[in-house]
Parts: C-alpha cells; sequence; structure tokens
C-alpha cells in the first residue's frame, strides 16, 4: 500500500497537480486529525496536508450527529495547523469558532 502511495504521489508532483484523496475515518470518537484515519499507515505518512471532519460533543459527551457544526482538523508537514469549528448552511461554509491548533 504504503509504495502505491509514494508512486501515485510522484506522478502528481511530476505532473505539477495536486491530489485529493477521500478517505473514511475510523470508529473512535476521540481521535482526530491523522489519528482519526483509518487504515495503513501510509496513507497519512504519504500526506502533505490532512483535513478531517468531525461531530462535536454535547455537555454529556454524545456526538452531535443532528448539528450543523463539525469540528474541521488540518495536520501537515509545513504551514499552521487549523482546528476550527465550522457551521455548513446553504449558502455554504461559515466558521464560528477558531482555535489555534498546538
Amino acid at each position: 500500500m504504503g509504495m502505491l502511495l509514494y508512486d501515485l504521489k510522484q506522478a502528481v508532483v511530476d505532473a505539477i497537480a495536486s491530489l485529493v484523496l477521500i478517505h473514511h475515518a475510523n470508529k473512535s470518537d476521540d481521535q482526530v486529525g491523522g489519528e482519526s484515519v483509518s487504515g495503513h499507515s501510509s496513507i497519512v505518512g504519504a500526506a502533505n496536508s490532512i483535513f478531517t471532519v468531525h461531530y462535536l460533543k454535547d455537555k454529556k459527551g454524545f456526538l452531535q450527529k443532528d448539528s450543523d457544526k463539525s469540528r474541521i482538523v488540518r495536520e501537515a508537514r509545513s504551514g499552521a495547523g487549523l482546528d476550527v469549528v465550522a457551521r455548513f448552511s446553504p449558502i455554504g461554509l461559515t466558521t464560528e469558532e477558531v482555535e489555534a491548533s498546538p
């Protein structure tokens, strides 16, 4: 799996292009970012940036699956990380709370 991803990544770099890979997360609701990615570790290892989207939790710790708000986390090899709570609406995506990620 790792060699395939790195070969694909090299072909994209050679073509001066960008690659977006959409992949599912694991079932844990306590992990964010690269930790939450399911499958082989080379998926995270080959990426320059990873964006993950997570449900928010209520005060009792239950996932708010019906909420129009989600947590978006970005981890990257370079540049600042991102950890925001965004509201999805018919007119687009708006951020409502912003936290600096460590």
